[in-house]
């Protein structure tokens, strides 16, 4: 059993259980719409995000490379029931086979796109826009990806 601390209370007076199973964060949020929670530790604190801080809370440690993800696909949503640990590429597949990915519906990276990109960019032979285009993501995506910020494990 867990002994609550001001932390916990803390964390906890930003969750709003709603009708639909999600516990959703009513605090601050990034750009994506995932809980901010600033938590004690570190020079003088650490940002973390909500959805990350419950599950190390309840579950433990999050493994290097791993993700966690959502069931529900509610950013917000701080359920431990709702998420669950993946490296990106299942985190993609889940957003393929939900079709919830934006930008470009449907089009993700795979792994051997990744694998390709990574060669074609160690060479020089496209520009990242040229990529981008040809395989029907950002600019953005492709410099992630290409530069190991994406796709750690590939």
């Amino acid at each position: 059993m867990l002994i609550e601390t001001r932390e916990d209370q803390r964390f906890w007076s930003h969750v709003e259980k709603s009708e639909s199973g999600c516990w959703l964060w009513t605090g601050s949020k990034n750009y994506s719409g995932y809980g901010k929670f600033m938590r004690a530790g570190g020079p003088p604190y650490r940002n973390a995000t909500a959805h990350r801080w419950i599950w190390e809370r309840l579950r433990g440690p999050i493994p290097e490379g791993m993700f966690v993800c959502h069931h529900c696909d509610v950013p917000s949503c701080v359920n431990p029931d709702h998420l669950f640990l993946g490296k990106h590429r299942d985190n993609m597949r889940d957003a393929r086979q939900k079709q919830r990915l934006t930008g470009s519906p449907g089009i993700v990276l795979t792994e051997d796109d990744v694998i390709l990109i990574r060669g074609i960019c160690k060479r020089r032979l496209f520009t990242l826009e040229e990529l981008a285009e040809r395989f029907g993501v950002s600019v953005l995506a492709i410099w992630k990806a290409s530069t190991g910020r994406t796709w750690r494990d590939v």
